[in-house]
């Protein structure tokens, strides 16, 4: 009779500890998959901006390119520099601040009105070249100087 206490005691004691080892496994699964899913959110985000802020570049520098409007529309340009303002995280991103810079030094040539082409060129050749080193950055990962994610 002792034999199939002891038995019996084994099979509790064998359940029991299979099941809080299943629960802890289950619990660290779930912890992880939920520390993950914050990160691919953020990297999805973060290639939706990457997607937007070189959509509306190229469209400020073809609404700014002087070979393709003879006559530029500067409330247009505006517009669509204060759009693209909108989404730069200037505080934390040296690239978007960058690029922030550049749109403004572009918007300022159109306002006052001494646009040449050569500072228009030049000014676009510095906006591409931020954009381009916000993609390579994108790719590996990285964000320049950026000490907090909001």
């Amino acid at each position: 009779m002792t034999e199939a206490i002891f038995g019996l005691l084994g099979v509790a004691i064998g359940a029991l500890v299979s099941y809080f080892a299943q629960i802890r496994a289950t619990k660290m699964s779930v912890d992880a998959e939920l520390r993950r899913l914050p990160v691919e959110a953020c990297i999805r985000d973060d290639e939706k901006k990457l997607d937007r802020i070189r959509e509306w570049t190229a469209e400020i520098l073809a609404l700014s390119d002087p070979d393709i409007n003879a006559n530029v529309d500067y409330r247009q340009i505006v517009v669509n520099i204060h759009r693209l303002q909108l989404i730069l995280d200037t505080d934390t991103n040296t690239d978007h601040a960058g690029l922030n810079g550049g749109l403004n030094r572009l918007g300022m040539l159109f306002q006052t009105k001494t646009a040449t082409r050569e500072a228009v060129y030049a000014l676009h050749d510095q906006i591409v070249e931020t954009v381009k080193h916000m993609k390579v950055n994108a790719q590996q990962g990285s964000v320049p100087n950026a000490s907090t994610r909001r």
